[in-house]
């Protein structure tokens, strides 16, 4: 089982364009397993199963850490390619620093920002807010950073 499996991922590796060239898989009389990329009699195409899915809403996402009273509300971007982000607040209550227009900005690729730190307006209560995020694609069209789109397809979820 073992060996089928380096045998497999050798085959891959190999070949700088293996998702593109086709597999065949033959089994001998002895019932043992072979892949190739020619095919031999009784081959069969040999098709992946495996799905990949990919969430990108657990890939740009804000942190808000809590410390001596402070709230600093991050923005961190785990994807592989820049995104424009706005941040806003709603129902904010006993809460200074909350900017009173969106935050709109370009992260780049693999980043965390600080975005906002809010403190209580009354020392003993609770802050209270809601923060929503959302957003969107950059693309490498157009001029350098920042670049000013208008939210084309809003890609995230409101949370």
């Amino acid at each position: 089982m073992l060996a089928r499996l380096l045998f497999l991922c050798g085959l891959f590796m190999a070949s700088t364009s293996a998702m593109a060239m086709t597999i065949y898989k033959s089994t001998d009389a002895n019932g043992v397993v072979s892949y190739s990329d020619r095919p031999s009699k009784g081959s069969k195409v040999f098709t992946f199963q495996d799905r990949m899915v990919e969430h990108l809403e657990r890939q740009v996402y804000f942190v808000i850490m809590k410390k001596d009273g402070v709230d600093s509300v991050y923005v961190r971007n785990d994807l592989y390619a820049p995104v424009e982000i706005e941040l806003s607040f709603t129902g904010v209550k006993n809460a200074d620093g909350v900017p009173s227009r969106p935050i709109r900005r370009v992260m780049p690729l693999r980043s965390s920002i600080r975005l906002a730190q809010l403190t209580s307006k009354q020392a003993g209560r609770p802050l209270a807010y809601i923060p929503k995020l959302k957003y969107s694609w950059v693309t490498r069209q157009g001029p350098p950073w920042p670049i000013n789109t208008r939210f084309p397809g809003v890609a995230g979820p409101s949370t």
